[in-house]
């Protein structure tokens, strides 16, 4: 999770990279959310209000970056199938 909103807010990284980690997880993705979440109340709760949006950001952009990560999978299972044509 610290990785993914790491590279969310880079300059270099942003959300196709993060949709590439998130894409990675496979099934631990909802873990993953669920822990951005509960790291976002943990910073709101105790006032580390840069901490919260550190968190908040992935939480928020979640559904996009699982959609980026499936079209990205679709566009290389695609590749693969084309691939074995030949």
């Amino acid at each position: 999770m610290q990785h993914t909103a790491r590279v969310l807010r880079a300059a270099d990284g942003a959300g196709p990279a993060a949709a590439a980690l998130v894409a990675q997880m496979g099934a631990k993705g909802a873990d993953a959310r669920a822990l951005a979440y509960r790291m976002f109340e943990i910073a709101t709760h105790k006032g580390w209000s840069a901490e919260a949006l550190v968190y908040n950001e992935p939480a928020q952009e979640w559904p996009k970056l699982e959609d980026m990560a499936a079209s990205a999978r679709d566009i290389a299972l695609t590749g693969d199938a084309q691939l074995g044509l030949l």
